[in-house]
């Protein structure tokens, strides 16, 4: 995060392993200034996963398409534990 605040991106970091773009989550928790960086971020993924819910939601609202969607969002998530909004990939 204090790498990417100054707008250098770790090019040559061996222990970089995500693409660019992924960038934009690691900065993301800067958006609340107002928290911690760790509260931020537990905040953003909170938003990423139930915005994620409210998709597929919106997904099955006519009745059309399968809730399986849903349901394996909505009992994966717990299951996976706290490693969910402890990495990026949510966002």
């Amino acid at each position: 995060y204090g790498v990417f605040r100054t707008g250098v991106f770790p090019y040559d970091d061996v222990t970089w392993q995500y693409p660019p773009a992924a960038s934009l989550a690691v900065l993301s928790p800067g958006l609340l200034p107002f928290l911690d960086y760790a509260h931020a971020f537990f905040l953003v993924c909170w938003t990423a996963d139930a915005a994620i819910l409210g998709m597929l939601l919106y997904a099955v609202r006519d009745g059309r398409r399968s809730a399986r969607g849903v349901w394996v969002w909505v009992l994966g998530v717990p299951l996976l534990g706290p490693i969910v909004y402890a990495r990026y990939d949510v966002m």
